[in-house]
């Protein structure tokens, strides 16, 4: 089986095309990063919301300079290019670049910690996480993960291998935010 792109050093061979287009293993791949949604950031939803505040905030300005300009009198083609100065003057050029700069020192920063970032919505997330469950062998070489220790309010819980507790225990009443472990 030949795929398209495939590079061949030497020698002889006869081909037969199966299949051409999106019918393709190539094609079946895009197909695939077509389909993948994008995690909406906990600073992503941030930033669509304070793009609103800041768009509401910029066409009120606007509307609000149109009406007190046509009010004292200044032509109506005037107003309106002043009322457009004003709603692009409200809209900040450099939030993006901002936002971006901040993210990538912040990796910078926790790559001098030995930290394992793998892209910028890693440093994204940081904020807003609240449980973070390390392992020292396991994950990646035997795709298992398993809790040792849960320590909630007056209490604390150890496990071993194959050890489990009813959910029911853990529940507590008020929110709580010790640290698991």
């Amino acid at each position: 089986m030949v795929f398209s792109g495939s590079l061949i050093q030497s020698g002889d061979g006869e081909v037969l095309v199966c299949q051409t287009g999106m019918n393709t293993q190539i094609g079946k791949i895009v197909q695939l990063t077509k389909e993948a949604d994008t995690v909406q950031t906990p600073i992503r939803r941030e930033l669509q919301h304070l793009i609103k505040i800041i768009s509401t905030i910029a066409i009120v300005l606007g509307t609000l300079f149109f009406l007190v300009s046509i009010t004292i009198g200044k032509g109506a083609i005037g107003s309106l290019i002043f009322a457009i100065g004003i709603i692009v003057a409200n809209v900040p050029e450099g939030l993006l670049l901002t936002v971006t700069l901040a993210l990538t020192m912040a990796s910078k920063r926790m790559a001098r910690k030995n930290a394992f970032i793998k892209n910028l919505e890693s440093v994204e997330t940081l904020d807003s996480t609240t449980v973070i469950c390390t392992d020292k062998t396991g994950t990646f070489t035997q795709n298992r993960i398993s809790v040792h220790r849960i320590v909630a309010p007056g209490k604390s819980y150890a496990f071993g291998i194959g050890d489990k507790i009813a959910g029911s225990e853990l529940k507590t009443s008020a929110p709580n935010h010790d640290v698991v472990q």
